[in-house]
């Protein structure tokens, strides 16, 4: 540490950092018309020690006190630390030593803040648990503030300065025909999560908890939002990775933008809190088929394509104990037993789940003509259909296992048809 701050001293950096120099590339919206923008780039500059690092790496890793701290550090990691295999070796001393300066933000000597960054060291590198973040850049959304859901797992906000400065940077290595530039007027979703420090799955299925926001999305409100994957990385002070810029960008359903309303926002919230349940518990398994099929859906460019999937869905929740000969009657007779009268009557509603299943028998036997448009009008009744099924499995996630939930339609139906039949009797 001394050694650092002399160094610094005699090149004449005083306690400030040096300055990085960087450009942004971003869409801003133009003044005369705010849903129009243009593509500007800027140059920026910032105070930053691993500036002074870089510049200066030689001489410092070769410095005899940063080898004895690492020498130390590597040390105590051997003798405490738990498995790591996964992580990238490295020189701990080194991070400790990026981790003071970030800290302290000049050059200068604190040695509280040395005591706190040593205490992290020891916290980190003994713990078997890891902390896992996932940021997103989130377009075509539209909310009256920030907000958060799952207990602040999740948030939202707009895109700000800072997220220009981090993932609007113009590197060379990220220039091609396909760069997807940040917008002002669009959001930052990042999610972070807890997983086992000596397991790569963990990592790998973070992801699978945004698939979730997706989902809650989809089921409250009618638009596409698309999320595009800035960055997935471990956080853990000492033991770092990650990646940025990764992947397609991930669409939550059709259409225009979603606006969500304060109401929207809780709705979200609630509906999250039972697909994170359905994600954990072995016993809810059923209802992950139907969430993979709303999300094949969105990707889908062609219509026959997400209908099918929409379709495949409702088949898995409504005739999963069927065979082929059966699945319509069950399909129509189930589907229009759950839907509530927003669908019509009981006749409109057997006559939708018909029309859905019918044309879906004909577009996989390429027997289906229809113009685009009449499709697309039926994706989106299905959609609906979806929608609701789905929110009154997750609404009774306590009452009824899945699997349970076809046959107790089944006697629900007879039960019902029983006192229609006779009225009075305990049939």
């Amino acid at each position: 540490m001394t050694f650092v701050l002399q160094y610094a001293k005699e090149q004449g950096y005083g306690p400030m950092f040096p300055e990085d120099h960087f450009s942004v590339a971003y869409w801003k919206p133009q003044e005369s018309d705010p849903n129009s923008s243009s593509l500007v780039t800027e140059d920026r500059t910032r105070e930053f020690f691993p500036t002074f690092y870089i510049r200066f790496h030689d001489l410092l890793e070769g410095s005899e006190p940063l080898q004895s701290l690492n020498v130390l550090s590597q040390a105590f990691v051997a003798k405490h630390g738990v498995e790591m295999g996964k992580y990238p070796k490295r020189a701990y001393g080194t991070a400790m030593l990026f981790r003071y300066f970030k800290k302290a933000r000049s050059f200068t000597e604190d040695y509280q803040i040395i005591q706190m960054v040593v205490d992290e060291f020891k916290s980190d590198i003994t713990s078997t648990r890891e902390q896992i973040r996932l940021v997103y850049y989130v377009e075509n959304l539209i909310a009256p503030e920030p907000f958060s859901l799952c207990n602040d797992m999740i948030s939202f906000r707009p895109v700000t300065d800072t997220d220009l400065d981090n993932y609007a940077q113009l590197k060379e290595d990220m220039i091609s025909p396909h760069r997807h530039f940040l917008d002002e007027r669009g959001w930052i979703c990042e999610g972070t999560l807890e997983g086992r420090k000596n397991s790569y799955d963990d990592f790998n299925n973070a992801e699978n908890l945004v698939d979730d926001v997706l989902n809650a999305l989809y089921l409250v409100k009618a638009g596409n939002a698309r999320f595009l994957l800035l960055a997935k990385e471990i956080t853990n002070t000492f033991l770092g990775v990650g990646r940025m810029f990764g992947g397609d960008t991930l669409n939550v359903g059709r259409g225009g933008a979603i606006e969500l309303t304060q109401s929207d926002i809780t709705e979200i919230d609630e509906i999250m809190s039972r697909l994170v349940e359905v994600s954990k518990k072995k016993q809810l398994k059923l209802l992950r088929l139907p969430l993979r099929r709303i999300r094949a859906a969105a990707s889908r460019r062609n219509p026959a394509d997400a209908f099918l999937d929409i379709v495949m869905a409702l088949e898995t929740l409504l005739a999963n104990d069927t065979l082929t000969l059966e699945v319509t009657h069950r399909f129509r007779m189930r589907g229009a037993a759950i839907l509530n009268d927003e669908f019509g009557s009981p006749r409109d509603r057997l006559d939708l789940l018909n029309e859905i299943y019918s044309t879906r028998s004909r577009i996989v036997h390429g027997e289906y003509e229809s113009d685009p448009g009449e499709l697309a009008s039926l994706l989106d009744k299905a959609n609906l259909v979806l929608k609701a099924i789905v929110r009154w499995y997750l609404g009774r996630l306590e009452d009824l296992e899945p699997n349970d939930v076809v046959r107790m339609l089944d006697e629900w139906m007879v039960q019902g048809a029983s006192q229609t039949a006779y009225p009075g009797s305990s049939q």
